[in-house]
């Protein structure tokens, strides 16, 4: 026998789980910390390889074969300059829910899900709300499902709830994403791309409060590094117990921003190496192919002819020659220095959630 739909509480006009107490305070000065250090400039370059991230993440996180059709067709394929408009094009992902004079609606979540899902191979749900029953287990089969979502005809006010709680001012903007992204993974309003979704839907607040408009602390990710704990961490949400999700969720984004901190410390370290290897070979294309290569460091023949488009006629055997991109097989060459400068946060968490026991 399935479990019964869930029935989620309320969070406008709730004061469950809005206590700003140590957890939320820490996580709200970590944020504002790296908003103003210098790292924030290099991070910011870092916009388009760091949203793309997150949403990687939780189509990884879903279980989605082939997580690359499930992006937006900003985020596919790298950028073929590196002067800005591809942090741009990910920041206008979030845009509909960017405008902090303007209240929040159903209608600008909607528009917010489109702009994700549009192009995609989830490109039929784009936009739209669930006209059906949803669950989550091993197979279709909704008898043997871990959780049922709230039935169909009840989204309707939950959502309208949700974006007015995400867009109150007197809450702190950590307790509305952490309450916030946990409410839509419940409710589940979308046929597809509801993990998506939530993960942006934290930007989206921080972005419209002013708390994070350069960085994208990846949170949700360093939670999805803790799987199984964060299934645990949201089930405290679904349980009612707001005021330990939140807490969870903040401990997860000063985790978050410590990451983000020694990303740019790797990178801006790997930029310099980079462009001294590469500047013998090409000159004043040297930086700027180095940073195309911290961006995307992982190409494909298609992802390549981007990158050195415009820049220079060099070989790739020469970069491979010269160790900076490394070929993994007959289509699918690497930056192994950047990719390990971008991973080496989540590995180094990981290890010590090992040793720890977590």
């Amino acid at each position: 026998m399935s479990p019964p739909p869930v029935v989620p509480r309320t969070l406008a006009g709730s004061r469950a789980g809005h206590a700003r107490g140590p957890a939320v305070e820490a996580a709200e000065q970590a944020v504002a910390e790296l908003e103003s250090s210098p790292a924030s400039a290099q991070l910011e370059a870092l916009t388009w390889p760091m949203v793309r991230a997150e949403l990687l993440g939780a189509c990884l996180c879903e279980g989605l074969r082939r997580p690359n059709r499930r992006l937006p067709p900003a985020l596919r394929r790298p950028p073929a300059t590196t002067d800005g408009a591809a942090a741009s094009a990910a920041r206008l992902l979030i845009a509909p829910l960017d405008d902090p004079t303007a209240p929040w609606t159903a209608a600008e979540l909607g528009s917010f899900h489109r702009r994700l899902l549009s192009g995609t191979r989830d490109d039929g749900a784009a936009g739209r709300f669930r006209d059906r029953a949803a669950w989550v287990g091993p197979d279709p089969d909704r008898q043997r499902s871990r959780f049922v979502a709230p039935e169909p005809g009840t989204i309707a006010p939950l959502v309208d709830d949700l974006v007015a709680f995400c867009c109150d001012e007197t809450v702190s903007p950590v307790v509305r994403a952490a309450l916030g992204h946990a409410q839509l993974a419940v409710l589940h309003p979308f046929p597809d791309g509801n993990g998506r979704t939530a993960r942006l839907l934290v930007h989206a607040v921080f972005r419209r409060s002013a708390t994070s408009r350069r960085v994208y602390p990846l949170v949700a990710t360093a939670l999805g590094v803790r799987s199984l704990r964060h299934r645990d961490d949201l089930r405290l949400h679904e349980q009612g117990r707001a005021q330990e999700w939140t807490e969870a969720f903040a401990g997860a984004l000063v985790r978050a921003c410590d990451d983000a901190a020694r990303l740019a410390r790797r990178a801006g370290s790997l930029l310099d190496s980079l462009e001294q290897r590469l500047w013998p070979l090409l000159g004043p294309d040297a930086a700027e192919l180095a940073a195309s290569l911290v961006a995307t460091p992982v190409l494909d023949h298609t992802d390549l002819g981007i990158v050195l488009r415009g820049r220079t006629t060099l070989p790739v055997a020469d970069l491979e020659v010269i160790r900076v991109l490394h070929r993994v097989d007959d289509t699918l060459w690497v930056c192994q220095e950047a990719l390990d400068a971008l991973a080496g946060p989540c590995r180094e968490r990981m290890h010590g959630l090992r040793r720890d026991g977590s």
